[in-house]
């Protein structure tokens, strides 16, 4: 398992700059164990889109409670960490 670890620290240092190197976050969003839908979020334009493929499985006002909490954590993607530490647990 220590390999595994290893591994996946490594994959993870990328050196790259969010809004610099890296503009685009494409996610899967699953709602309320289900229905999935998909975002796009643009870094330089501050900008969230949500794809939805079937229209009526959720309201609008249930999606502004699932993008609510995207919108809190987005920002905290823009900060360069000081450190950031990966840890595996077995």
């Amino acid at each position: 398992m220590e390999l595994l670890c290893r591994h996946y620290t490594i994959i993870c240092q990328s050196n790259k700059v969010w809004g610099t190197n890296i503009d685009d976050v494409y996610a899967p969003v699953n709602y309320n164990d289900t229905h999935w839908i998909a975002m796009w979020i643009s870094i330089p334009k501050r900008h969230i889109v949500v794809w939805d493929n079937i229209c009526f499985s959720i309201s609008p006002e249930e999606l502004d409670v699932v993008m609510e909490h995207f919108l809190y954590m987005v920002p905290y993607l823009l900060v360069e960490p000081e450190l950031v530490i990966v840890a595996c647990t077995l």
